[in-house]
């Protein structure tokens, strides 16, 4: 019997990363609700890096993010904001 699937599988690229070439699952990472990311589990690299990386993904789709590192927890939790919060107002 068939297996049936929630999405349509991305295909693996060269690298073993999705064809978009994004080493995160920003999809799911990017989605508004908080996720709590463990370095060595979650993510590669120094937590300045994800952050950087982190709010990079949120500009490429013209949004914005809060990051916060909560060394208590050994976590780096972060959150998608509302659109409406991604405007950017210019006085002028």
């Amino acid at each position: 019997m068939s297996r049936i699937l929630n999405r349509f599988p991305e295909r693996p690229s060269k690298r073993g990363r999705p064809s978009g070439g994004w080493k995160y699952p920003w999809h799911r990472w990017l989605d508004g609700r908080v996720h709590a990311l463990t370095p060595g589990v979650h993510f590669q690299g120094t937590i300045g890096q994800l952050r950087e990386a982190v709010h990079s993904a949120a500009k490429r789709r013209g949004r914005r993010v809060k990051t916060q590192w909560r060394s208590d927890w050994g976590e780096f939790v972060i959150q998608l904001l509302p659109a409406q919060l991604a405007v950017v107002r210019k006085v002028g």
